[in-house]
């Protein structure tokens, strides 16, 4: 969006390939948005020195701003809200977080439902999770995979 900086990063977990752009967006000046178990894991990547390749914080050290979402949390603009929720018992990781835009009734989520493939083993516990919040869900949109429709995740968790 034109005139529109970015300002904050959300990361689903810590997982490296979630938050592999995680020194850089520090480096900008973004805050990070984080569930609470993650924060002492984000506090130690953004001050690791990378003395021997310095990268983009190393080389600008800037204030380090962490919000954590225990529960649940919101970002918003004047257009937009974005509900972060975290996906409670995930045998992934347990400091998950996972997006709904009630707006448009997507769900935001990653490693936990991969559309296509034949091995589900976290899809009943993000059902779970969606199911606890009343959240109403048309779409999944995962990180890894293509968007599919919430019937989908239904079918993949075993539910009726």
């Amino acid at each position: 969006m034109p005139n529109k900086p970015l300002t904050q990063l959300v990361t689903t977990h810590h997982h490296f390939d979630h938050t592999a752009g995680l020194r850089a967006a520090v480096a900008e000046g973004m805050t990070v948005i984080t569930q609470a178990g993650n924060k002492a894991w984000v506090e130690n990547m953004a001050r690791r020195p990378h003395t021997l390749q310095p990268d983009a914080l190393a080389k600008a050290a800037t204030r380090l701003v962490v919000e954590t979402v225990d529960s649940e949390g919101e970002v918003r603009d004047a257009s937009q809200t974005v509900m972060l929720y975290h996906v409670a018992g995930n045998p992934h990781s347990d400091t998950m977080l996972m997006a709904y835009i009630p707006r448009d009734r997507l769900l935001v989520e990653v490693d936990a439902f991969s559309p296509g493939s034949s091995a589900q083993p976290y899809a009943p516990n993000l059902l779970e999770n969606i199911t606890k919040r009343n959240l109403r869900v048309d779409k999944i949109v995962p990180l890894h995979g293509a968007i599919a429709p919430f019937a989908e995740l239904v079918k993949a968790a075993g539910a009726k």
